[in-house]
């Protein structure tokens, strides 16, 4: 296929970052060794052929549907600025991609991780630190649910909070995580009635910057990459740890998800770990 009017395309896309122009560049080329005929010819079997050989050659889906789309606009371009005698009469679909069955291990702590964090807190006695961290990761609530609890609720064993949609639901506080709030109150003095996590220069309610800027300091002390810690990881974490041993409709009553679909997502586990326990499994077949 001739890419005669490649330069013409990419000028008309200059707006766009580098790496974007770059991939429609790499890609074209790519498909102009590939189609020998005029692009006015373009039909969706030589699309299909085009995917096959794309497959054949090992690029994942995600790769493909990019490689797809960088040839969707450069048909778009051409017929568009009438730069073409006959204009291309098909509309480029990527693939659809079913849903990744794992998770990404950059973008999840583990309970090793959970454990370093919380032991850099304790290192530097920093209570209200600790107290953040366990509740994070002992219940699963949202950093807006954390900042809602009051000081005359979780020596009961139980929380409510307000989640999304204006929906309640009560929360268990275990034995430990009531000794690391008490801790925390204990130091700090909280009048009876206050909210737990309160700000340290104006005694008001902390904000979720401050949450996460804590979370990111011990993260980075116990060497753990800030990029994949932050509040809403914790909550994940509490999710797949309570999916191992619990019905999954249960763990979606206990961190306030009403589509249990939402639950699976957060209780997929890292590829490695599903090739663990695939290999397990498999055993039975020997």
């Amino acid at each position: 296929m001739n890419l005669e009017h490649l330069d013409e395309f990419l000028e008309a896309k200059n707006n766009l970052v580098k790496n974007t122009l770059s991939s429609y560049k790499t890609d074209l080329k790519q498909f102009s060794m590939f189609y020998k005929k005029d692009i006015s010819e373009l039909d969706s079997e030589d699309i299909e052929s085009y995917i096959t050989y794309l497959l054949g050659k090992g690029f994942k889906a995600k790769t493909i549907n990019r490689k797809l789309t960088s040839l969707r606009r450069y048909v778009e371009y051409l017929n568009g600025s009438n730069k073409l005698e006959n204009k291309v009469a098909l509309y480029i679909e990527g693939i659809k991609v079913q849903e990744d069955y794992y998770i990404d291990p950059d973008k999840i702590i583990n309970i090793n991780e959970f454990n370093r964090i919380a032991a850099q807190a304790k290192k530097a006695n920093d209570k209200r630190a600790i107290a953040i961290i366990y509740t994070l990761g002992y219940t699963g609530v949202r950093v807006s649910e954390l900042l809602q609890l009051h000081t005359f609720q979780y020596k009961t064993g139980e929380v409510t909070v307000r989640g999304k949609g204006r929906k309640f639901r009560n929360v268990p506080i275990a034995e430990e995580l009531i000794y690391h709030i008490d801790e925390y109150v204990k130091e700090r003095r909280h009048k009876a009635g206050e909210p737990i996590f309160m700000n340290e220069r104006n005694n008001k309610v902390m904000s979720r910057q401050e949450i996460n800027k804590i979370i990111k300091r011990y993260a980075g002390q116990a060497r753990i990459k800030k990029t994949k810690v932050y509040p809403h990881a914790f909550r994940h974490l509490f999710c797949l740890t309570l999916s191992k041993d619990m019905p999954l409709d249960e763990v979606a009553a206990l961190v306030g998800h009403s589509n249990i679909n939402t639950t699976r997502i957060y209780t997929k586990r890292t590829k490695e770990e599903l090739k663990r326990s695939l290999k397990n499994s498999l055993k039975a077949f020997n």
